[in-house]
């Protein structure tokens, strides 16, 4: 067995001795936030914003602003191309 200390690094590295690991373990990260995945999720099924909202036990605004923000990470002008630029993009599927 190693008497190595494990210590995390800056940059999601660790330290082994003098081995330096990229952290492998860790998934790719996803451009949506959880929240914004659930609502494109059930956008893409032809739900409205009102249902939506109330299947997310949230407001129609809430519902709005979660569309909106990944409209902008998208760099789109429109719910039609986010859909588009989102399922190009492995995000979401249809």
């Amino acid at each position: 067995m190693s008497n190595c200390i494990k210590t995390r690094t800056k940059g999601g590295l660790d330290r082994k001795g003098d081995t330096r690991v990229k952290d492998l373990e860790r998934a790719p990260r996803s451009l949506l936030t959880k929240r914004e995945k659930e609502v494109f999720d059930l956008l893409v099924k032809d739900q409205t914003t009102k249902e939506i909202a109330g299947q997310l036990y949230i407001s129609e605004k809430t519902v709005r602003n979660h569309i909106s923000n990944a409209m902008q990470k998208l760099g789109v002008k429109g719910r039609s191309q986010a859909v588009i630029e989102l399922i190009r993009l492995g995000e979401i599927q249809i």
